[in-house]
């Protein structure tokens, strides 16, 4: 009995002992290793100065407040970050928190780790305000009862003396308390101190804590287990891993089944609000219901995917309308709840099918199918007025681009040959119409050019002997394309065209039906001259006709006289005779 009176006294005094001890701040400079922040506290403000290491990528800086709120999110390069304190923050303790990223780590310190190909380091660190300052938390060495504040604090330390005596008497005597264990303070704490490692790797020391006595909401009548370390160390210093609040979640008085896990293993937590399905490894969110590997019930579920390194987020939600997801808050891909099933399709070989289906999987890299006449692409830019190149196919070889009627059979295929473009019906054995790269056109069948008299106005006459006029003056030689030599070609230049009849808009080119209506009223010129010479001719051919028949009368005339004069003569003769 005498040795347990002498360990009862022993620890009382340690009780005692325990109380008087207190939490200094770090006031001067916290010198580390190149790959570490460099933090200094001073009375107005939190200077932290980023790893001086060159393979640093960035740092992040977070504060919280008393109360967990996130109160200072900060990127940096390399510079530094001060968090400035002022009357408006409330007292209490406010913790911080740098990730540093590097190229390249030393993998042997535990401290750092590997995400993905970037290499993290995490330092964490705590510090207290009072009325607008950064203060160092101390106890007095000599108490003056006479002092309320001092009164009060040795009735504390009274009360843990006594508490921890009554757990010593329950251990050595188990008769001798009622209750097996017993913290009774302001904010009773029961601390679990593992003295193999201070680094939290792999010791780590925890605390039960039953906070009763503040004035925050949310600290308040809370239970609380807790991570503990050293505040300039690796580790937070009295970091809650989990805290049971008295009031529950949904404000009630009690705060019933806040946690529970039932026979069965299944877990429950907030009065059913989240529960764990162990049978069926299922998780339901604001539901009992697990009837999938996670359920949330709520208005508006929304699921957060953030990156703390660069303090983003992708999210997914659903509003009752729509599912969304996104970015921040711009909802990237949305799909309607009344979306028909197989709207969209991604197989097995990267194809994308819209209306297509698991039992008629898409053709092609991306297939639009519908049978309610409703099939349509439509690329619309509805940006300021500008050229832009809204369709475009590339392919290392010739490219088509086929339009097919399923009805008839028929398809056409627009073709890149790298020389020249041409358009075919399939099946036909060459393309009915083709441009060389020289300009050229080439058509398989007749060209018929618009000419509907309800299309023109302006009409006027000409005068055709002076469109054949110009026509004979016009140069016309004989020459070849610089692009294609060899092809010998007979033609006005379109220059001379332009200047002498002055048509079409441009004088580097001469436009076919131009051509045809200047050679048609040449034409016509020429025929008007050619029915005034048949005109003549006719009058001429009569005045010949005319005068031969004049000439034959005289030359029948002479032929008589000449025999009349033959017979004369011959009297004549036998008279003299």
């Amino acid at each position: 009995m005498k040795n347990k009176l002498t360990i009862l006294a022993i620890i009382i005094g340690a009780a005692g002992c325990f109380t008087s001890v207190g939490m200094a701040a770090d006031f001067g400079e916290f010198h580390s290793p190149d790959d570490e922040a460099l933090i200094l506290k001073e009375f107005d403000r939190l200077h932290i100065e980023a790893p001086v290491a060159a393979n640093l990528a960035v740092m992040n800086v977070r504060v919280f407040g008393p109360d967990n709120t996130l109160l200072l999110s900060e990127r940096t390069m390399g510079e530094s970050v001060e968090f400035l304190v002022s009357g408006d923050l409330p007292d209490g303790e406010y913790r911080y928190e740098t990730v540093s990223i590097f190229g390249n780590v030393d993998l042997s310190d535990r401290s750092k780790y590997v995400e993905g190909e970037k290499i993290l380091l995490r330092k964490f660190g705590s510090f207290n305000v009072s009325n607008g300052q950064i203060i160092e938390k101390t106890v007095p060495n000599q108490l003056d009862l006479g002092n309320p504040d001092d009164a009060s604090l040795m009735d504390r330390m009274l009360k843990r003396a006594v508490n921890l005596a009554g757990i010593t008497l329950d251990f050595l005597i188990p008769s001798a308390h009622a209750q097996d264990l017993r913290a009774e303070s302001s904010t009773p704490h029961i601390t679990f101190d593992d003295t193999n490692d201070e680094d939290c790797t792999p010791g780590y020391d925890w605390a039960v804590k039953a906070d009763g006595g503040t004035s925050d909401a949310d600290t308040n009548n809370t239970y609380v287990i807790t991570g503990v370390g050293e505040a300039a160390g690796p580790c937070f210093a009295d970091v809650p891993i989990i805290t049971l609040h008295h009031n529950g979640l949904d404000g009630a008085s009690s705060s019933a089944d806040a946690l529970v896990v039932d026979s069965d293993g299944d877990i429950h937590w907030a009065q059913g609000r989240l529960n764990f399905d162990k049978g069926s490894s299922s998780l339901g969110i604001g539901t009992s219901s697990t009837g999938a590997e996670l359920v949330i019930s709520a208005l508006s579920p929304e699921i957060r995917l953030f990156e703390e390194s660069f303090a983003d987020y992708m999210y997914t939600n659903y509003d009752g309308n729509w599912y969304n997801i996104g970015y921040w808050s711009a909802p990237g891909v949305r799909i309607n709840w009344d979306s028909p099933g197989d709207a969209f399709l991604l197989d097995g070989f990267g194809n994308v099918g819209i209306g297509t289906s698991t039992a008629s999987l898409p053709t092609a890299s991306l297939e639009v199918r519908r049978s309610d006449g409703s099939a349509k692409i439509l690329v619309n830019e509805t940006g300021a007025s500008a050229t832009r190149t809204l369709f475009e196919l590339q392919n290392a070889g010739r490219t088509h681009f086929k339009i097919t009627n399923t009805d008839a059979g028929s398809q056409w295929v627009f073709t890149n040959t790298g020389s020249s473009f041409f358009i075919s019906l399939q099946g036909t054995g060459g393309p009915e119409f083709k441009i060389l790269n020289n300009g050229n056109a080439i058509l398989a069948g007749v060209l018929t050019e618009g000419s509907d008299i309800n299309t023109k106005t302006a009409i006027t006459d000409i005068d055709e002997q002076e469109i054949l006029n110009l026509v004979s003056a016009l140069p016309v030689t004989k020459w070849e394309y610089k692009d294609a030599r060899g092809e010998v070609h007979i033609g006005p230049m379109a220059q001379d065209f332009y200047a002498a009849f002055g048509l079409g808009n441009s004088e580097t080119g001469i436009a076919t039906i131009d051509t045809v209506g200047v050679a048609l009223a040449a034409i016509k010129a020429l025929n008007e001259a050619n029915i005034s010479l048949k005109q003549q001719n006719s009058e001429l051919f009569a005045r010949i006709e005319k005068l031969e028949h004049q000439q034959s009368q005289v030359q029948a005339m002479m032929a008589a006289i000449i025999e009349t004069q033959k017979g004369a003569l011959v009297l004549t003769k036998t008279a003299m005779n």
